[in-house]
């Protein structure tokens, strides 16, 4: 009997070590079982879960929470797995008139209502909306074409209307004006603000489901670009902290909005992340970071098309990510999203899910959200696309049931 219940009391033990998410490494293969449910109703017949609409299995929308008195690390619990309107907003082409010139110019359709609400029934909880601003913005005053901005706000509204949390940014910024050295901060930081006052006011009256992201992936173009130096991981650091001060003495939703600003390139080196300083005295403020892992594998288009989640070889980029995540980042009360992530196709499914399995069980362990890049490409370049907007479908379900069901420990199933 005596050994019964040593046994007993060890299995208690156990039990309680699993519920505490701090105790775990991540290289450690952690019991995410242990973890509770987000899921309201989830059901495990298939006949039921191919009959409903995934936004009636996934329990909350934006519009069911409230964001009073919580911090950046509690807010970024509720953003869930999101999705990037990718390679439109942010295309860099057009007649620079009008907008959806632009969004068309890299060979997406016009976004429609229809586009935003077919993201929202596949049970993604977020969208980024990638923006480029400069072809109508002028180039002396950095005032912002009224047309392009309104179009911007139309399509946040479809999004918000869809019981989305949205995020905004300026994105290919980087290609013209947005230089982080010490020779351009001046002028670069007077743009940044001015177009972000112009962009707060434009949404102050937006509450906390919407978030601003102040840039994309700053960075030079140089031979450093993707790595920096102390300079302008610097200039890069000085920059969102003129963001956050610009929005937050805007007034309105924006002295409590929470906001997004991303290290140099928004690496996922946390070499990187220890550099940075965040803003004091504001934790609304959420560090952005874009992870394609591993990079052969995810985002090299002449990488490799094998990924194995019993391979410590290929595991170790995404164990290091999380791992890094929750020591240098959580561990200091730094929020995190992860902005874009994502890997190409391949012609290589099987792979691609088991990536995309592993990497959502590490992120729905820290209750990490991320967003995938989706570009809607499907045959050539950096193949990321999985909705086709044209048709409006999931072109590859089995991706799209592993993270939603792991995320949610649930059984959904998609229809193509």
């Amino acid at each position: 009997m005596k050994k019964i219940v040593n046994l007993l009391v060890v299995v208690v033990l156990i039990i309680c070590l699993t519920a505490c998410g701090k105790q775990y490494d991540p290289n450690i293969d952690p019991d995410l079982n242990s973890v509770a449910s987000l899921t309201k109703g989830a059901t495990n017949s298939k006949e039921e879960s191919e009959s409903n609409p995934v936004y009636e299995i996934i329990g909350n929308r934006a519009t069911d929470y409230s964001f009073e008195n919580i911090t950046g690390i509690e807010f970024v619990k509720y953003l869930g797995i999101g999705w990037n309107l990718g390679n439109t907003l942010d295309a860099t082409g057009g007649n620079g008139k009008d907008p959806v010139s632009q969004e068309t110019s890299w060979g997406n359709p016009e976004v429609t209502r229809e586009l935003i609400k077919t993201v929202a029934s596949y049970g993604f909880t977020t969208i980024r909306i990638p923006v480029t601003w400069t072809n109508f913005t002028d180039s002396n005053t950095y005032k912002i074409d009224e047309a392009f901005l309104s179009r911007v706000k139309q399509i946040v509204d479809w999004s918000l209307e869809e019981g989305l949390f949205v995020i905004i940014n300026t994105h290919h910024e980087c290609d013209t004006w947005l230089i982080p050295t010490e020779a351009n901060y001046a002028d670069t930081s007077a743009q940044l603000v001015e177009m972000w006052k112009q962009i707060g006011t434009a949404f102050m009256d937006y509450d906390e489901r919407l978030i601003f992201e102040g840039m994309n992936e700053p960075r030079t173009k140089d031979e450093a670009e993707w790595v920096g130096n102390e300079e302008t991981h610097k200039i890069v650091n000085k920059l969102g902290l003129d963001f956050v001060e610009a929005v937050r003495g805007l007034g309105g939703y924006n002295s409590s909005r929470f906001l997004m600003v991303p290290c140099y390139a928004a690496s996922s080196d946390s070499n990187v992340w220890k550099k940075y300083k965040m803003p004091e005295n504001d934790n609304r403020v959420i560090l952005s970071v874009h992870a394609y892992v591993p990079y052969n594998f995810a985002l090299n288009v002449k990488g490799t098309s094998s990924w194995d989640s019993n391979n410590k070889w290929d595991t170790k980029d995404i164990d290091s990510l999380f791992l890094n995540i929750h020591t240098y980042l959580l561990n200091r009360d730094i929020p995190c999203i992860i902005g874009e992530m994502g890997c190409m196709s391949k012609n290589n499914i099987d792979a691609r899910v088991a990536n995309v399995k592993y990497f959502t069980t590490k992120a729905s362990f820290y209750k990490i959200p991320f967003i995938w890049w989706d570009n809607n490409s499907f045959t050539s370049g950096e193949t990321f696309g999985l909705i086709k907007r044209n048709e409006l479908k999931c072109a590859y379900p089995q991706i799209m049931e592993t993270m939603f069901n792991t995320w949610y420990k649930s059984d959904i199933k998609f229809n193509k």
